[in-house]
């Protein structure tokens, strides 16, 4: 018997997670070798952001985190030049400066949602990862920065154009799945009502179904121009489920 559930296991071989390694393992090492030939003082970086913005099962996923891995690295490594060309030659406040922006960025973090909260929260330690070598070596502090933007950018550019170009993962099929799911389930849930007059009817299915088709729209708002003209429809939708 458990031979024979081996055997249908192996016959229901989902090839998905194979494709996602061999392509994110080819970016990861192609970054590796741009890095190496335009001799980067750290190509690990460039390599642990391929790993870092792929994503499994969506195209669209691994284009709006890495968009706001940009913004975020973009925005921290400008708020590490500031910052150590005000205070290169006092640490306290450097570092009295520092931890005021990081909790900024872990506030505005949590104050939105999607990818918003990773560009907050990727600026926040990009200049404390910037800011602080830069400052102990100030004289070397244009370079570092600029190293980091460059090996942080050769790994979005190779992870994202890797998992775009071989055989992308779209998100916009489940998207319509998850909404065509939500008219049953708000039937249901106006059913449950008229049926017991007086009594709460259980909203946990539809705030979570609100929820997942919120998180897909986010993703698939980046693969395709019909899902960002329906968007703002979509949203309404989802705040009525909320309601």
């Amino acid at each position: 018997m458990a031979h024979k559930h081996n055997m249908m296991k192996f016959l229901r071989f989902d090839p998905a997670p194979w494709l996602f390694a061999a392509k994110t393992t080819g970016a990861s090492l192609l970054a590796l070798l741009v890095a190496f030939a335009f001799d980067l003082d750290q190509p690990q970086w460039a390599v642990l952001t391929v790993f870092v913005v792929s994503q499994p099962g969506t195209s669209g996923g691994i284009l709006g985190k890495s968009c706001f891995r940009f913004v975020g690295t973009a925005v921290g490594t400008a708020a590490a030049l500031v910052l150590a060309g005000l205070f290169a030659q006092e640490r306290d406040l450097f570092l009295g400066a520092l931890a005021l922006w990081v909790g900024l960025c872990t506030y505005g973090s949590q104050r939105v949602r999607g990818w918003s909260n990773y560009a907050f929260v990727l600026s926040g330690y990009t200049a404390a990862i910037v800011g602080i070598p830069a400052t102990l070596e100030p004289e070397h502090c244009f370079y570092i920065a600029t190293a980091r933007m460059t090996e942080s950018c050769l790994g979005i550019l190779v992870g994202t154009g890797g998992n775009q170009l071989v055989l992308p993962a779209r998100m916009a099929g489940t998207l319509a799945a998850a909404l065509a799911e939500a008219r049953p389930a708000v039937a249901d849930f106006a059913a449950r009502v008229l049926a017991r007059p007086g009594r709460e009817a259980p909203g946990a299915p539809l705030v979570a179904l609100a929820t997942r088709i919120e998180d897909l729209l986010d993703t698939a708002l980046f693969e395709d121009p019909a899902t960002r003209r329906a968007a703002p429809a979509i949203r309404a939708f989802v705040a009525t489920l909320l309601d």
